[in-house]
């Protein structure tokens, strides 16, 4: 989403999509195809003890994937070697379950 030319079609569709039912909807499924697969290791995480069972485990995803989404499409900044760490360490931080 950062880098040229790439980037720009990648805008320009998720631009066009407001305007489109039908892009929109490729686009909407397209991605909760991916975070479904991704959302596995939260799940897990819950599963295991390390975060509580009441996590909304889908607000966590849109937590973490928005994070990124903001950041390569808004402010057009390619997320640096730590943002995925430190990115987790900030949404988690108020949902981790104590030692």
């Amino acid at each position: 989403m950062t880098d040229e030319p790439s980037g720009a079609v990648a805008r320009a569709v998720l631009g066009a999509a407001l305007g489109d039912a039908g892009l929109a909807s490729y686009i909407r499924d397209f991605f909760a195809d991916r975070l479904a697969r991704e959302q596995t290791v939260v799940d897990r995480a819950v599963e295991r003890g390390e975060l509580p069972p009441e996590s909304d485990t889908m607000l966590l995803m849109d937590l973490l994937a928005g994070a990124v989404s903001l950041r390569a499409v808004f402010r057009r900044m390619p997320p640096d070697e730590g943002f995925a760490r430190r990115t987790v360490a900030a949404v988690l931080d108020g949902v981790r379950v104590s030692p």
